[in-house]
């Protein structure tokens, strides 16, 4: 999982109570690990104008969302799983578990990081199917 609430900020501050940016479903996707389903995509006319900005679509999702960002094809599909959550299922976190802790030692996170760092799937390190090295985290040799 990623912690979106920097990105979020303007949006939340304006819209008070919105679920967008709270820990879970709705704090964006890491896109560590994707499943694709390509024909479902090449044939879905709406999504097809967001990837051609097609009468500036996707211009206009991201100022609705007030969204400013740099991480490309997460941040992509982040905003439409805010627009379009019946487009998206949720892999289990055990399929990309992220190593990278680094926002955990940063004051502004520390009280909320295990909120959004959350693998509710993962018992022991067993579980744990695809680790995701980012941040430049190492993946353990087991």
């Amino acid at each position: 999982m990623v912690i979106f609430i920097p990105v979020l900020k303007q949006y939340r501050k304006r819209n008070p109570g919105t679920k967008l940016g709270e820990p879970g479903r709705f704090q964006g996707f890491n896109t560590g690990v994707v499943l694709y389903n390509l024909k479902r995509m090449r044939e879905n006319v709406k999504y097809n104008h967001y990837v051609d900005n097609e009468g500036e679509l996707l211009d206009e999702l991201a100022e609705k969302y007030l969204y400013r960002s740099h991480l490309g094809d997460q941040c992509f599909f982040t905003l439409l799983g805010f627009e379009h959550s019946e487009w998206f299922k949720i892999l289990p976190c055990s399929l990309n578990y992220q190593l990278d802790t680094s926002l955990a030692v940063q004051l502004e996170y520390r009280s909320i990081f295990d909120q959004y760092h959350n693998c509710t799937d993962i018992a022991t390190s067993d579980d744990i199917k695809i680790y995701h090295g980012n941040g430049g985290t190492s993946i353990p040799d087991d």
